[in-house]
């Protein structure tokens, strides 16, 4: 019992930042003053108790200090903190817990290069964000980062094919690789990410048929794949996507038909399939269907560039269809 509380003494001190030498100290006196003579070195329980949130925190630092150097840190347009002796929250784009870095936010920083292995060593990282810069090279060393919620890439130089590792992110909800020059097939791994809500990765070079797997993430909401040469059909795919409720295919080489489960939808708000090869004429190849407009009557004045709104609003690839039918304004 006096070790489980000595123990727990400990853990407690340790969250508040007392130097070592005098939390060994109070564990030695409150040994003492309980009549107990402990049968281990007192030093073994800083190894146990302290050990391993000390190990995780020196990690974090060298994972960042590489992070650093690998993407041109001397030359980004906000960095004050890295590589100095501050405590990490005190870094440009760092969120911390605990003492461990859970937010690392670094989008249109000017970041150049490959990122670099030892990023997996920020085993609690909740949130990756490193859009809008000149970063190259594969995402394979991103694989370790299991609590991954959030991974946005998007606007970058990143190439060769989406890892089949991703898979292993069981945590994503949030997947963003758009606008980079990842080539190849989508991995059938992405139906692990059984929690994933939004995956884009339009404007690439992605090739070959959707997976069937991709609807195996029963809460994905959004699917954005259009500016890519993805071919096939998509029936057998995406008529299990019961949960979308945005849906961007447009611009690629998909044919065959539309599957009636996405016409009947009623969650979907949005769905573009123009500039495919669709077979049947008369289908809908773009639907908006939104409740309303959420805006306060003196903002009114404020629209720009309105096009079209309403409810079943609909698009029609076939000549006598081209034009927008607005039943609700």
């Amino acid at each position: 019992m006096f070790l489980n509380l000595t123990v727990l003494s400990i853990r407690m001190i340790k969250q508040s930042n007392v130097p070592l030498k005098f939390l060994l100290a109070s564990v030695a006196t409150s040994f003492l003053l309980l009549g107990v003579v402990p049968g281990f070195n007192i030093l073994s329980i800083d190894q146990h108790a302290l050990g391993e949130g000390e190990t995780g925190m020196s990690n974090d630092r060298i994972a960042l200090e590489a992070l650093y150097h690998a993407l041109g840190g001397e030359n980004w347009t906000h960095n004050h903190g890295w590589l100095t002796d501050e405590p990490l929250e005190a870094w440009y784009g760092l969120r911390v817990s605990e003492g461990r870095v859970i937010f690392l936010e670094l989008d249109d920083n000017n970041l150049a290069g490959e990122i670099p292995a030892e990023i997996g060593m920020l085993d609690q990282l909740y949130m990756l964000d490193l859009r809008w810069n000149s970063i190259t090279g594969g995402i394979d060393n991103l694989k370790n980062l299991s609590g991954l919620e959030q991974l946005l890439l998007s606007a970058n130089d990143l190439g060769g094919s989406i890892p089949e590792s991703l898979g292993s992110l069981t945590s994503l909800r949030r997947l963003e690789l758009a606008e980079n020059q990842f080539e190849g097939s989508l991995p059938f791994q992405i139906g692990n990410l059984h929690r994933l809500e939004s995956f884009s990765a339009r404007g690439n070079k992605l090739t070959g048929e959707l997976p069937a797997e991709l609807c195996a993430p029963r809460d994905l909401k959004r699917l954005v794949l259009n500016e890519n040469e993805l071919s096939g059909h998509i029936s057998n795919t995406l008529k299990n996507c019961e949960s979308l409720q945005h849906l961007n295919l447009a611009n690629n080489q998909l044919e065959g038909s539309i599957p009636p489960e996405l016409r009947k939808s009623k969650h979907l708000n949005w769905m573009d399939l123009r500039g495919n090869q669709f077979e049947d004429e008369g289908q809908s190849v773009l639907h908006i269907s939104f409740p309303g407009i959420y805006i306060q009557p003196e903002q009114v004045d404020k629209l720009n560039g309105l096009a079209m709104w309403g409810q079943e609003t609909s698009l029609y690839d076939d000549e006598k269809f081209r034009l927008a039918v607005v039943r609700c304004l």
